[in-house]
């Protein structure tokens, strides 16, 4: 009996209502700042989780901004993907923005805000329903384009690796997200890739990536 209080318990707490509710005054607060700075919105992501994790605290903030015609001021620090210090701006050095920040007046004082999770901005319940690949591409793209160093080393990369527009690239995730989705089988993927190679005749390379060294001996001998 105490066990399932227990597992009650932990669930509640890991429950998205249960971190909305308990991170009510920090998400307050932290609005309460932004509107300070009278049309930016400069929030500093402080988030040790996965890249994508990131990328979607990433595109509810632009989300948010393009609802409330604000000027978006992201950086990200520390985590997966930054210096132990938290001293360099990671997003900044992978990515720039399209156009140049206007230049604030030198009276004006630019109020940061720094999160640790998607729940102490309070966009989860807001905008996830809205999230599209397509618009959250053209969204994206339309406030940062990767950094010029970044694409030099795609370039590199692809080169040497004899990747084109005729190559298409597969990725399977065989062994890190086992309790977080539904496995799919190595034959219906497989399959997929036939699917799509068929409806797209001038795509003659596959480029396969995945953590799973045996998927991949099963992807390769597969009679594409």
């Amino acid at each position: 009996m105490l066990r399932k209080v227990v597992d009650w318990a932990k669930q509640i707490r890991r429950s998205e209502r249960f971190k909305h509710s308990v991170a009510t005054p920090r998400r307050i607060s932290l609005h309460a700042m932004q509107r300070l700075n009278r049309g930016v919105f400069a929030i500093e992501i402080k988030e040790n989780s996965g890249f994508f994790s990131v990328m979607q605290m990433v595109l509810f903030i632009l989300m948010f901004c393009e609802e409330k015609c604000l000027t978006p001021r992201i950086s990200a620090r520390g985590g997966l993907y930054g210096d132990a210090d938290g001293k360099v701006d990671w997003f900044s050095a992978f990515f720039e923005p399209v156009r140049a920040p206007a230049a604030l007046p030198l009276a004006r004082k630019l109020r940061t805000s720094t999160v640790r999770d998607l729940v102490q901005l309070g966009f989860r319940q807001r905008y996830e329903h809205l999230l599209e690949l397509g618009s959250a591409s053209e969204l994206f793209f339309a406030n940062y384009r990767p950094a010029q160093h970044i694409l030099r080393e795609v370039d590199a990369v692809c080169e040497r690796l004899g990747i084109s527009a005729s190559t298409l690239g597969v990725h399977f995730r065989g062994t890190d997200k086992t309790l977080e989705a539904v496995p799919v089988s190595w034959k219906d993927f497989c399959r997929h890739v036939e699917t799509t190679l068929a409806e797209n005749p001038c795509l003659n390379h596959i480029f396969i990536s995945s953590d799973e060294q045996a998927f991949v001996d099963y992807f390769v001998a597969w009679p594409f």
